[in-house]
């Protein structure tokens, strides 16, 4: 006698196809926290950003003219825009056969890849500063006060903002968080009083 399984009547059952999942890709940030420049069609391919240096102050003698002037220079940073893309082809078959809606979901995926890729371009950014403190895995509260102090001694335009990690953060926070001994409770001994109706009550007490 023969055994009937699965693979014998597969098309007869049922494929029970659950919806579809997208892959979870965290949410840009830095495009918040960068300064943006926008361009008018047909100018200059190039953002040319110039930027003053700063003169220094000096002491007076009463009746004598100042004769100490302070040179003005600029300086220039050219910023050279690049263009970046994605693309999905779809079939008109696709369209039509697939369970899901694969339009919407092509636009959700090519989305998330161009927020995403432009979110590590503009962290990429971050290691090209000139002052670079501290090393992988080495977070620390010192860092972040000396590095607000090297940005307010330059001066730097505020407001200032910090990217972290989820794994320099959790550094950070172990840093704020006491560590709390594990209770060693003896027994204490027992005191008593007397209320207002004159009986009398015990209270335990406990010593750590």
């Amino acid at each position: 006698m023969s055994i009937i399984t699965t693979s014998d009547l597969a098309d007869t059952i049922e494929t029970v196809l659950e919806s579809a999942r997208f892959t979870a890709k965290h949410k840009a940030i830095m495009r918040n926290l960068s300064w943006k420049i926008d361009r008018t069609a047909h100018k200059n391919p190039q953002a040319r950003v110039p930027y003053w240096n700063t003169v220094t102050a000096g002491s007076l003698t009463e009746g004598v003219d100042m004769a100490n002037p302070q040179d003005i220079t600029d300086t220039l940073v050219t910023v050279t825009p690049a263009e970046y893309g994605c693309q999905v082809l779809l079939t008109d078959k696709v369209v039509r056969d697939d369970s899901e809606d694969v339009i919407r979901a092509a636009g959700r995926i090519l989305g998330d890849a161009m927020e995403l890729h432009c979110d590590q371009l503009l962290l990429a950014e971050l290691g090209d500063g000139t002052n670079d403190l501290g090393s992988a895995g080495t977070a620390t509260l010192g860092h972040l006060a000396a590095a607000y102090a090297i940005l307010s001694g330059v001066p730097a335009p505020k407001p200032y903002a910090c990217v972290m990690h989820p794994y320099a953060l959790l550094d950070l926070v172990d840093v704020f968080t006491p560590i709390v001994p594990a209770a060693n409770t003896t027994s204490g001994t027992y005191s008593t009083s007397k209320n207002s109706g004159g009986n009398t009550t015990s209270i335990p007490t406990t010593r750590r």
